[in-house]
């Protein structure tokens, strides 16, 4: 470990530099400087983080003795506050949204100079909104990365030149203040702790500072050695390029190439973020402490020829190094439990010591939350800068009320909302008036639209009905109320309470649609909308602060803006990454964001989500910006720079391991992804290929059982099977297991607006369910008189289309000499003793006894619908599919003596099926389907039979699919042995 440094405060001038390779070196010098410094001068330290800050705090503090009078901040703070210590008038720099509702205004109140660019816009004002925050992104730029390339860019005539002089007359830009020189007001000691890149305008302010201030900084550099002159190989093939332009020789251009791949190609290619700060501080006074890789793991003689700067010699993989490829995000949090577990087993390791890495944690929160906090996970965890929306879950129904001026106030969207914990809290709502919601849903047949002005507008047809608008529900449930009503007189004033609510709400929402106003008067609306809304607490004070700090832009503006604009800054600050959720009842595991990684010190340091998808990050192209790349502008970090670095950052921090892994299929389109170029790049230095690829079947840590819908208990006597579980087996296998063992359900209810242009699928259905039971006529009647068929037009054309199917189930009853009265539905039970029927419809039977091989014993019941003694009715045309849908009726119907025959007729084209499977065979395919998922998806079965493996792939529009995709190359032959009994 570092020795205690002998480099006296004292004897430390301005801009000195310590260099080492080891974080917790660069915090013990760090410690020194401070306590030996003058008592009397305040210090003043820059971080990239507040990880490093909260790192720095506990490393300063971790001795008897005290330590005061240091201050953290980030670097844009640190600038902003020398800037005011440094010149004698008040600044006032803009922030994304400001600047942004700035040049807004500018553009809804144009002068003359602007009409030719407003005549482009078309005083369309969302393409206006649009426009106002791309420049906001470019001026941003432009005051910190402009350089020399501003000052020509600014005398140019141009519609970007007018708004930028314009916006400078309210805002200030660094680019300007800092082209004088600073005074500073009085003495600071400033130190800059582990900062990869520091812009070059910023450099020049720190290097004017450095006359009157003590400046300090602090850097990690991964190898002793002078590493400034170091190419990546993507430079290195575009100095080919210009080398044949240039007719170099070919024995030239090899020796070139030679001498710059002479060296570490990880530094070289993962390290470019951080190389111009070296370059620039190694111009300083500099003290070094460098301390080498001691192991000889794979992942210690990958830092070993970083520190040395050697090319890597092919290394043989270890678990010091690993790489994982998952076919989920949620089966990469398995792999990672199921790591974790392995690593904190033998006891050398604490979890504070491991840290677990991602580009975006949001995409794995709900992941890590399903699994970290079930009883069989041995660890919590703590997730910091999270996204609001992801997490939180008042902020979540603030953006969802917002969200309302957009939507077409449908049942799903206020069901949602009302349903929410906050609303609920603020209205005191009870158990009753929830049950009243759902009541007036019902029976008004509510489908969307306010009022039919509302619905009118949307659809911008003629003849649209008000029935379906919450307005007419509200008229025809209290109208009703009136005359007759079997509610209880006790519910009528909740009931009074509820739609008084909803009619407020809905007043307010569509007032918001409408209003335009000044940037004041929209602080006071949204002010009093959210103490009307929602109670006082932590995440709506952080709102209406975000509100509050557009007053003094305000101030200075006094355009009128539509809630379009508005709601795109209230989207800016829901979109903060600023909260942290955390499952502390076992021992916790910390998740951080990648860009942390820099300035962590763990021994093992896990990083997901590293897939050609998401790894690097993809370019920022913003084609208005004027100046990025001329002669002049300063080098903006490209994501992909910083993210290739923080993953080289992860490789040398790590003392113990480094546990790489990614996603091998694509949730998109589940085509095959192919793991990081980056990670392509560490393989390369092994003799072999390191990377473990995980079959997509294996689960940890083991769900919860569920009475009846969970793998059987073998050591029971007797077990019962529900047969509605074993038809939705075979319907859909995967469907079944994330519902029924996993309790995972992740189809959304069908939009009941799709009725304004069509019949839905359900709808169908329960017509021609409908249609055994009553007539046409009578049918058409009922669906008239409830609102459920389509607007307008489209009224007749569904019509049309019900008949023609209920024609063709006229003839397949006839051909199969059916009729209405014949069907019946048989109900397995086990309390009854005898068989028979208790009506026409109903036929009452004992649960079945099923008996296995193996003795045990397993007791069916539940309820086969809709059978007919000649057999089972289906409208379709024949099919594999659907003859493997309803085996279990046939096995079912084959192992009693029941009235219906065990045959399929298929009405569409008359034909008519049976098989001999036996009801045993189907329950022992059960007891495998709820150990693990089942592959045999009905669509499939065909090729299955053909011995045809199939890739799921081609199924990712099915939500259950895309979360967990069959492996059918695993198992085999247990999946496929079933398929021939049948």
């Amino acid at each position: 470990m570092l020795k205690k440094t002998i480099v006296p405060a004292s004897n430390i001038t301005s801009n000195t530099v310590f260099i080492s390779n080891h974080l917790l070196a660069l915090a013990t010098v760090l410690k020194e400087v401070i306590y030996e410094k003058e008592t009397s001068l305040r210090t003043i330290i820059l971080v990239p983080s507040n990880h490093t800050k909260n790192f720095l705090t506990q490393h300063l503090t971790d001795s008897s003795e005290a330590f005061f009078g240091a201050r953290f901040l980030s670097l844009a703070q640190g600038i902003e506050h020398f800037i005011k210590l440094s010149y004698p008038s008040s600044f006032s720099f803009p922030s994304f949204s400001s600047l942004s509702l700035h040049i807004e205004s500018l553009l809804l109140n144009p002068t003359d100079d602007l009409y030719p660019l407003l005549s482009y816009l078309k005083n369309d004002k969302k393409k206006i909104s649009s426009l106002s925050s791309e420049l906001s992104h470019i001026f941003l730029y432009y005051g910190v990365y402009g350089g020399k390339a501003l000052e020509a860019w600014e005398k140019k005539e141009g519609f970007q030149q007018t708004l930028w002089h314009k916006v400078k007359k309210i805002w200030d830009f660094p680019c300007h203040i800092l082209q004088k020189p600073p005074e500073p007001k009085f003495p600071l000691h400033v130190i800059i702790f582990n900062i990869p890149h520091i812009p070059t305008l910023y450099k020049n302010f720190l290097d004017a500072l450095s006359i009157n201030w003590p400046i300090t900084y602090f850097f990690k550099s991964p190898t002793p050695n002078y590493w400034g002159d170091l190419i990546s190989d993507k430079a290195i093939a575009r100095a080919d390029l210009s080398f044949q332009s240039e007719s170099i020789s070919e024995s030239e251009r090899e020796s070139f190439e030679s001498l710059a791949t002479d060296t570490n190609s990880l530094l070289a290619n993962f390290g470019s973020l951080s190389k111009k700060m070296f370059l620039w501080l190694s111009e300083k006074e500099s003290h070094e402490f460098f301390i080498p890789p001691k192991n000889e793991t794979a992942l210690a003689k990958i830092q070993k020829d970083i520190f040395s700067l050697s090319p890597t010699e092919k290394l043989v993989p270890d678990d010091s190094l690993q790489i994982h490829e998952a076919s989920s995000r949620m089966r990469e949090i398995e792999i990672l439990v199921e790591n974790l577990t392995k690593i904190l087993k033998n006891g050398s390791l604490l979890p504070e010591e491991i840290v677990v890495f991602s580009k975006d944690l949001d995409l794995y929160f709900p992941f890590i939350q399903f699994i970290f906090e079930q009883d069989s996970c041995p660890l919590g965890y703590f997730i910091s800068d999270l996204s609001a929306l992801k997490t939180n879950p008042i902020l979540k129904t603030v953006e969802r009320f917002f969200s309302l001026v957009d939507s077409r106030f449908d049942v799903e969207t206020i069901e949602d909302l009302l349903f929410s914990e906050p609303i609920l809290k603020k209205q005191k709502f009870s158990s009753s008036e929830l049950s009243l919601f759902h009541t007036l849903v019902e029976e008004m047949n509510i489908q969307w639209g306010f009022n039919h002005e509302m619905k009118k507008e949307v659809l911008e047809i003629e003849g649209v009905s008000e029935r379906g608008s919450w307005k007419f529900a509200f008229e025809e449930m209290l109208q009703s109320l009136a005359y007759s009503s079997s509610m209880e007189i006790s519910k009528f004033e909740l009931l009074g309470n509820l739609i008084i609510f909803l009619e407020t709400l809905f007043s307010d929402i569509l007032s918001l649609k409408k209003t335009e106003a000044s940037l004041s008067d929209w602080i006071l609306i949204l002010d009093t909308l959210l103490n009307k809304y929602f109670d006082e607490s932590e995440e709506i004070t952080f709102v209406l602060a975000e509100i509050h700090s557009f007053a003094t832009l305000a101030k200075n503006i006094d355009s009128i803006f539509p809630f379009s604009s508005i709601h795109e800054v209230l989207k800016e600050i829901f979109a903060k990454k600023t909260f942290d959720r955390f499952y502390s009842q076992k021992p916790v595991i910390q998740f951080s964001n990648l860009s942390e990684v820099v300035n962590i010190d763990a021994k093992v340091i896990f990083i997901l989500g590293l897939d050609e998808d998401s790894f690097p990050g993809k370019k920022v192209v913003r084609s208005l910006n004027e100046l990025k790349g001329r002669i002049g502008s300063d080098h903006l970090p490209e994501n992909a720079e910083k993210d290739r670095f923080y993953l080289l950052e992860a490789l040398l921090l790590a003392k113990e391991k480094v546990i790489l892994s990614y996603t091998g299929l694509s949730e998109k389109d589940g085509k095959p992804l192919e793991p990081s170029l980056c990670v392509q790049e560490i393989c390369s230095n092994f003799n072999t290929n390191p990377i473990q690829k995980h079959p997509s079947l294996f689960f940890y840590p083991k769900q919860k059982k569920e009475p009846l819908s969970s793998p059987p208990q073998i050591d029971e006597p007797s077990l019962e099977i529900d047969i509605r579980h074993l038809i939705e087996l075979m319907k859909h296998p995967v469907r079944f297991y994330c519902n029924r063992v996993l309790g995972i359900f992740l189809e959304k209810p069908i939009k009941q607006e799709s009725r304004e242009f069509f019949l839905s699928y359900l709808d169908r259905s329960l017509a021609k369910e409908a249609f055994f039971k009553q007539s046409k006529e009578d049918l058409f009647d009922i669906w008239e008189r409830k609102n459920l068929l389509p607007t307008a037009l489209f009224k007749e054309c569904a019509k049309l289309e019900l008949l023609e199917e209920l024609e063709e189930i006229h003839r397949g009853f006839k051909n199969f000499d059916l009729n209405k009265d014949c069907f019946f539905s048989i109900y397995f039970d086990p309390a009854c003793k005898q068989a028979t029927f208790l009506d026409p419809s109903r036929f009452i039977h004992p649960s079945i006894q099923v008996t296995l091989e193996n003795g045990k014993t397993f007791s069916l019941f539940g309820k086969l619908p809709s059978l007919s003694k000649k057999g089972i009715y289906l409208h379709k045309e024949f099919s594999i599919s659907e003859f493997w849908k309803h085996i279990p009726h046939l096995a079912i119907l084959n192992a009693i003596k029941s009235p219906a025959n065990p045959f399929l007729l298929f009405g569409k084209d008359f034909v008519t099926k049976t098989s001999s499977i036996k009801l045993s065979s189907l329950v022992e395919y059960y007891l495998q389907a709820v150990e693990a998922p089942s592959p045999l998806l009905p669509d499939q079965i065909e090729k299955l039979l053909k011995k045809k493996l199939y890739s799921p792939t081609s199924f990712f529009d099915d939500p259950y699919l895309t979360f967990l995709a069959p492996d059918l190359s695993k198992n085999w032959d247990q999946w496929l042995n079933f398929i021939p009994n049948c």
